[in-house]
């Protein structure tokens, strides 16, 4: 499901930068890249694009009476009882990492643009939003429902923790929370005697 987001927003803020920019991205080939800043071997990462776009970090959002959800069973009689969905936190990190200084916080402007803009996205707005998951009826556990961003804003100790946990040197840059609400898990193992609530008896006569 993280994969599923983040190739999702990716895909999306490029289209809008090269909407809104129009000519100054006609030639540019990767507009956004979805990485980490340093690479597995400890040398920064060197890649062109104009954003990168790193996960600093996913916490679970925990929610209060947090309950099973029941179904009926397709083959009637008993119940399914599956357990509730998960509300996944991912911290974003999109960098303006162009050579260019003016130019790198003009990619960044259009980030936070585009966040402004769409801060909600919905598989029923959006149908393209499970587009990367390859046989979802196989993978139901990578589909979302829904992923909605904020601009989450840091410290000057936090930003500066953030950046030596990653080893990298700052460059302009913009922290986003984005919640994302997982599709639960259609399988199940757990079944349950179906409640009988409302019975009535004939009262004699």
């Amino acid at each position: 499901m993280i994969k599923t987001a983040l190739q999702f927003i990716k895909s999306e803020l490029e289209s809008f930068m090269r909407r809104r920019g129009g000519d100054a991205y006609s030639a540019v080939s990767d507009l956004v890249l979805l990485t980490g800043l340093v690479k597995r071997d400890g040398s920064l990462q060197t890649d062109p694009a104009n954003i990168y776009m790193t996960l600093t970090h996913l916490e679970e959002e925990r929610l209060e009476n947090k309950q099973p959800v029941y179904q009926h069973a397709r083959n009637g009689g008993r119940i399914q009882v599956f357990q509730p969905p998960i509300r996944l936190n991912a911290y974003v990190l999109f960098s303006g990492v162009n050579d260019d200084y003016p130019t790198a916080l003009r990619d960044l402007s259009f980030v936070a643009t585009f966040f402004q803009h769409y801060n909600v996205f919905r598989s029923a707005q959006y149908p393209n939003l499970n587009e990367s998951v390859s046989n979802p009826q196989l993978n139901p556990t990578q589909l979302l429902s829904e992923i909605t961003a904020q601009l989450f804003t840091i410290t000057y100790e936090q930003q500066s923790y953030i950046w030596s946990s990653l080893g990298a040197k700052y460059t302009p840059s913009l922290l986003y929370k984005l919640r994302l609400l997982i599709v639960f898990d259609q399988e199940t193992e757990q079944e349950s005697a179906p409640i009988l609530e409302g019975a009535s008896r004939e009262n004699p006569i």
